[in-house]
């Protein structure tokens, strides 16, 4: 028995000499190799602990997580470990790494900043501040704006290897007016690269919200490359092949005391009374103690240069070769395509539709080519179906605009510059405007009856195409120079008016006053018209005689009537100058994308009398001590009762308790791939409390234990997943009903509105908890009524004044109801689109096709009485056409002024033409009235019942 088991114990210690034998044979095998090669391959161990030479780039996903779960099992402890053995392989080979040591000396900060009212982003005070902006760019005034020092003549060492709490990234401050010296390893900032030497995560960080961690770490990575890493590790194993050192073969693959409200806590003498010690008294102190001299001794001595690695500091300005980072940008922007595919889908469905619907108005088995007025008709769906394919691109400017804090970051830490981003969106854009412009051209143009020669089907569809490119390079552009949501859509918006009013359809060209025929000449929308135009009456379909017996064909005697170029050689004018449009837009975008900064700053309000004393407190200057903290700190006057003045509000107390509570949630698809056979997750297990009055409640636990899954369930905050349990209000069972009014939950993530203050939001909130029996003085409600009535009121008294209105009390009167009912319908349907949908891109999806679809029945593309009678009754519930009915009827309905009609020959008088032609009668003006009011309340009513009933959030 006993030679048996020496036997299997010299086989066993014989088969050990073996294995490691053959490792070392894989290891001198591998060492042999050359270093461009040796620095791709490495030792791999499977689960079995099988050996293997692999190529890294190889490596299957499985073998990926096999080693990094070998580095770190344990994400809270191993991750110390992993960084102390890739420090002891350097170590081994005495290779120094590269560190940084940043200076600075008497920096001082300063900023420029409004103070009080002046501060508030009002309407009047934005128009002011982009003013003064303005003129501060060409030197003309700088504005009254007050100094505001940040930073106060600070002095210290940041030394490589130290964690400190707060870092001073310059380049970040170097917008204001900033003095004092900051340098790397002695370099001042103009020598070497900052942003890509040292990494400033702000307090608030953006990231895009469709991608995850592991992408977002994977697109950062590519963008910043290996930099110097890669010598490093090429030097690393120069040295280890020359002294023998065999690396670990799993690494080797892997590679309050100044405050003003806080220092009274820590005053040390409670003989004496407390008195505010000013920062610059510290500063003095510490500049006079042995630390202190110290320091200024030695920042008295430069650092030396010689000493500097020269990986430490980086000199290019970006981690990786250009055309890496067109790649890199490239598959970026192609993944969160895919990731919001459900919005383009969405649009090209509404658009099919829109088409289609475009298709049975226009419908050529109710349309001729026999006179002017059916090519009116013709000219008209030409029109909207260029609008139709303009407006499609107005979906990128509320897309851009949630990506712009997004882009300025990974701008400002030079991940890539702007032409990479541009260039990749740009061509990603080309497929989207082949399937729009083809399907739209491919459903409306037989059925609707245009020239039949398939040249000109073609010539159609490409047009449409570089329409639909200047489109979406058109409002890229307006997001990139608005930069705020709100300011892109007004931009947006009035590019869309210059481009529609001065393109030839709505205002002929003969028509434009002479200081706007500019405007028609720059427009895009005219080009294209006049293209469109001469590709379709140019053809055979037009090509017989007029009315008039001349020798032109009809198709030109409509082209001259309508003041529109009749040469064939303008549809390749048209299409060149879309081309040049699309590359003059995105170059702009370009531009505007790497110069301009964001809109605004986060950055609290300050009060004149807080600056004030924050400046006194600075130089040592007594304040005046707030009647509130003297109060506070003095015991005499503390317990002293002051009477009160008004109702004491009443407040009872109750206690909430809660037994078993259990939260299940719906297993997601991509855990059941992995085998997860379950399908519900239970996040919370039969957790039992109570919450009394008056007593404070601290609910601990690790990160991810559920404490605020457990806040949210019993706030009545989850909108999906199961919940299980009990819980009752003073032993009453919970009703969330009343329960959310006489509680509060202010959670993690609270939101509130940027245009308010905190005391205008503490009010807003107490207002709306107050009872009703309230005396009416103490309310205040702020409406969408008053603001929509001045913004009609201006447009109306500048417009009504300027146009050849007749002079009329009553005329202008019900001008004015008409234009302010309008306005506010559009303005409720807006809030309408927004309560029923998830988002505003949703929103913006969801309301053109509707815009389109009201512009398109409302009477001016083409008649009421040339509408298939299938689609007539959409013209009565069309609130626009409700608008212009009321708006021609009040002002032309009972003129008896003659005018030509399109044939240049035969007078008519407006009345009769209004009534013959669009149908309009004097005697409906009030019915018309009525129904744009009733629109009013039908699209407030919606909204209130969405803001009541729907929720959108996911908890």
């Amino acid at each position: 028995m006993w030679s048996t088991a020496e036997n299997f114990s010299a086989r066993s210690e014989s088969f050990r000499e073996d294995v490691d034998d053959e490792e070392a044979l894989r290891w001198a095998a591998l060492e042999r190799l050359p270093t461009y090669r040796r620095i791709r391959r490495g030792i791999f161990r499977n689960m079995v602990g099988d050996t293997k030479e692999i190529d890294i780039h190889t490596l299957q996903a499985e073998e990926q997580k096999i080693v990094l779960d070998r580095l770190i099992n344990s994400v809270d402890d191993d991750w110390e470990s992993f960084f102390a053995r890739v420090r002891r392989r350097f170590d081994r080979v005495v290779m120094d790494l590269p560190k940084v040591e940043v200076r600075f000396q008497n920096l001082t900060v300063e900023s420029f900043v409004h103070v009080g009212s002046r501060a508030l982003p009002t309407i009047s005070n934005f128009i002011i501040n982009m003013t003064e902006a303005l003129f501060r760019q060409l030197r003309i005034h700088s504005g009254k704006r007050r100094k505001l020092t940040i930073l106060d003549d600070i002095s210290g060492i940041i030394r490589p290897g130290r964690h400190i709490n707060f870092i001073i990234r310059s380049s970040k401050l170097w917008e204001d007016d900033t003095a004092g010296k900051v340098t790397y390893n002695g370099h001042a900032l103009n020598e070497f690269v900052p942003q890509r030497t040292s990494a400033y995560i702000s307090q608030q960080d953006w990231h895009i919200a469709e991608m995850t961690v592991r992408e977002t770490l994977d697109f950062s990575a590519r963008c910043q490359g290996v930099g110097y890493k890669y010598d490093m590790l090429l030097e690393l194993l120069r040295r280890e092949k020359v002294s023998g050192t065999k690396p670990d073969e799993d690494l080797d693959i892997f590679m309050k005391v100044i405050s003003k409200k806080d220092q009274e806590q820590y005053w040390a003498s409670p003989d004496r009374p407390y008195r505010y010690i000013p920062v610059m008294t510290f500063a003095e102190a510490f500049s006079s103690y042995s630390i202190g001299k110290n320091l200024s001794e030695e920042l008295d001595i430069p650092f030396d240069k010689r000493y500097n690695h020269p990986a430490a500091l980086s000199s290019s300005q970006y981690g990786v070769k250009k055309i890496e980072l067109l790649k890199t940008n490239f598959d970026w922007q192609l993944l969160l395509m895919k990731r919001n595919l459900f919005i383009y889908v969405f649009k090209f469905i509404q658009l099919l539709l829109v088409a289609l619907i475009t298709m049975s108005v226009f419908c050529r088995a109710t349309l001729h080519h026999d006179t002017v007025d059916d090519g009116g008709l013709y000219l008209g769906e030409l029109y909207f179906s260029m609008v139709i394919i303009l407006f499609n691109g107005f979906t990128e400017v509320s897309m851009l605009v949630a990506k712009l804090p997004i882009l300025y970051k990974h701008r400002d830490l030079h991940f890539y510059p702007s032409w990479a981003y541009t260039v990749p969106s740009w061509f990603l854009s080309i497929p989207t405007s082949l399937i729009e412009s083809g399907f739209w051209v491919a459903v409306t143009y037989y059925v609707v009856g245009f020239d039949p020669n398939i040249t000109r089907f073609l010539r159609q569809f490409v047009l449409f195409f570089f329409l639909h490119q200047m489109s979406i390079g058109l409002f890229r552009l307006m997001g990139s120079l608005g930069r705020n949501m709100i300011v892109a859509n007004t931009f947006g918006s009035f590019a869309m008016l210059i481009v529609m009013a001065l393109g030839g359809y709505i205002i002929s060209r003969d028509r434009i006053p002479p200081w706007w025929i500019w405007g028609f000449w720059i427009s895009p929308l005219m080009y294209a018209q006049d293209a469109a135009s001469v590709n379709e009456f140019l053809g055979h379909s037009w090509d017989k005689a007029s009315a008039d017996n001349s020798t032109q064909s009809l198709g030109r005697a409509l082209l001259k009537a309508r003041n529109l170029f009749p040469e064939s050689y303008w549809y390749w004018i048209g299409v060149g100058a879309l081309v040049g449009y699309t590359i003059l837009f995105n170059i702009l975008f370009t531009l505007f994308l790497s110069k301009l900064s964001p809109l605004g700053k986060h950055q609290a309000i300050v009060s004149k009398v807080e600056l004030e004393d924050r400046e006194k407190m600075q130089k040592g200057e007594p304040v005046v001590i707030q009647l509130r903290d003297f109060l506070q700190h003095s015991g005499s006057f503390a317990k002293k009762s002051f009477k009160q003045r008004g109702m004491v509000l009443p407040f009872q107390q109750v206690s909430m308790s809660f037994s078993n509570i259990s939260y299940y949630v719906d297993v997601p698809l991509e855990l059941k791939q992995q085998g997860i056979s379950e399908d519900r997750l239970k996040l919370l297990n039969n957790i039992t409390g109570a919450f009394r009055p008056g007593v404070l409640t601290a609910l601990v636990g690790v990160s991810g234990a559920g404490k605020t899954t457990l806040m949210d369930v019993l706030a009545g905050r989850k909108t999906g997943g199961t919940i299980e349990g009990n819980i009752s209000i003073s032993g009453y069972p919970k009703r969330q009903e009343t329960f959310a009014r006489i509680s509060g939950y202010c959670e993690q993530n609270d939101i509130h509105s940027p245009c308010l203050t905190v005391h205008e939001s503490l009010l807003f909130s107490a207002w709306l908890r107050l009872p009703s029996d309230i005396d009416l003085q103490t309310q205040k409600v702020a409406i969408e009524f008053p603001y929509v009535f001045v913004q009609a009121l201006i447009y109306c008294t500048i417009f009504y004044s300027l146009a050849s209105f007749e002079w009329a009390a009553s005329k202008f009167l019900w001008y004015t109801f008409f234009m302010y009912f309008t306005m506010l319908y559009f303005t409720f349907y807006g809030m309408m689109t927004t309560a029923v949908t998830p988002n505003h891109n949703v929103a913006a999806i969801i309301a053109a096709p509707f815009y389109m679809l009201w512009n398109l029945f409302s009477g001016f593309m083409i008649p009421h009485k040339r509408i298939p009678i299938w689609w007539r009754w959409y013209y009565w519930a069309n609130p626009i056409a409700w608008s212009l009915y009321g708006l021609v009827a009040s002002q032309y309905s009972d003129s008896d002024r003659l005018i030509k009609l399109s044939d240049g020959a035969k007078l008519i008088s407006t009345r009769l033409l209004v009534k013959n032609v669009f149908g309009f009668r004097h005697d409906f003006i009030g019915i018309a009235g009525f129904m744009v009011v009733g629109f009013c309340m039908l699209f407030a009513l919606i909204f209130a019942f969405a803001i009541k009933s729907f929720n959108f959030q996911r908890r």
